[in-house]
């Protein structure tokens, strides 16, 4: 997929900032970043009801903010 828009939350600012939620380990560097909407460029198995140009919403736990 490819992100076009992630959005930042508190968490994520509070991370960033040295913040720790209880049981959530993060070492640096850290792509954090939960929210994103993009593009889907490519399908792997199970893809089933999505197409490769379809436009997507999602949320992750971290990673949307990678390149």
């Amino acid at each position: 997929m490819r992100v076009r828009a992630a959005g930042v939350q508190p968490i994520d600012c509070a991370v960033r900032g040295g913040g720790r939620a209880p049981g959530f380990a993060v070492e640096f560097p850290h792509i954090t970043g939960g929210e994103f909407a993009g593009v889907v460029d490519a399908l792997g198995e199970g893809g089933d009801g999505v197409e490769t140009g379809s436009e997507v919403l999602g949320f992750r736990t971290r990673f949307t903010y990678a390149e």
